[in-house]
């Protein structure tokens, strides 16, 4: 049986929420965190399991990947995903969202060509968390958060 492990997310300490760059590991061994992790693919051929459940993503694609669930990177090619991690603490203390998040922590892939629509607008609220992330904005933290909600 492979080893799984639990994986320690490192917030910058101003900060719950964390961007990738480009260079995000090609793979990743199975592990969880409790942070949350929100995946919008890119280019084509990225691969990842969540819960035991291949996932191939397709260019525009985006993958929910929720508070302690076991997931890997199969594949990624290089540039291939932005992706942000956020505290679970965010999600928590909303109670909108914790009545819900039973019904939430099952959906996982959202495909760009099943529902374009929302496949774009959650994409659209990732590349706009990498954009605030970077900034110099003062309340650079409050904006990405609201971008999570």
């Amino acid at each position: 049986m492979e080893k799984i492990t639990k994986e320690q997310v490192k917030f910058n300490s101003a900060s719950t929420i964390l961007v990738t760059d480009t260079a995000s590991p090609e793979t990743f061994p199975p592990h969880w965190h409790d942070a949350a992790e929100f995946i919008v693919a890119v280019t084509e051929g990225c691969k990842y399991r969540v819960n035991g459940i291949l996932y191939e993503l397709e260019k525009g694609d985006v993958l929910l990947v929720w508070p302690q669930q076991i997931h890997e990177t199969v594949r990624i090619p290089y540039g291939g995903v932005v992706f942000i991690q956020f505290s679970s603490i965010i999600l928590e203390n909303n109670l909108d969202l914790v009545s819900i998040s039973r019904f939430l922590y099952e959906f996982h892939h959202i495909s760009g060509g099943i529902c374009p629509d929302l496949a774009r607008a959650i994409s659209g609220d990732i590349f706009d968390i990498q954009k605030i992330h970077i900034s110099s904005d003062p309340l650079a933290e409050t904006r990405c958060k609201m971008c999570i909600y």
